[in-house]
């Protein structure tokens, strides 16, 4: 069976474009956990931290790619690839 891929639906969502987003947000998840590892952080505090950690990445990001572009700055964090848009969230996407 064929696996659809993001591309497959808008084809600026290509496989080097999502692998250095998804590359960049990785490396900054494990960042900011080798960062938290004190008697005072907890699994709140480490969430918080990676995510605005990770939203100030890709806003970074926007100033180095010309296909990467903010929609909306705020916490809310919405962007676009060459105009196609997407939403960057910690939450449970199904919720």
């Amino acid at each position: 069976m064929h696996d659809k891929k993001p591309s497959d639906f808008v084809d600026s969502f290509t496989d080097e474009r999502l692998t250095i987003i998804a590359q960049a947000l990785k490396e900054q998840c494990f960042k900011t956990d080798d960062d938290l590892q004190s008697d005072y952080d907890s699994g709140y505090s480490v969430g918080c931290t990676r995510f605005d950690r990770q939203k100030n990445k890709l806003k970074r990001m926007a100033l180095e790619y010309d296909w990467l572009n903010i929609s909306d700055g705020s916490n809310r964090l919405v962007m676009n690839i060459n105009g196609a848009p997407f939403r960057f969230t910690r939450d449970d996407y199904s919720s």
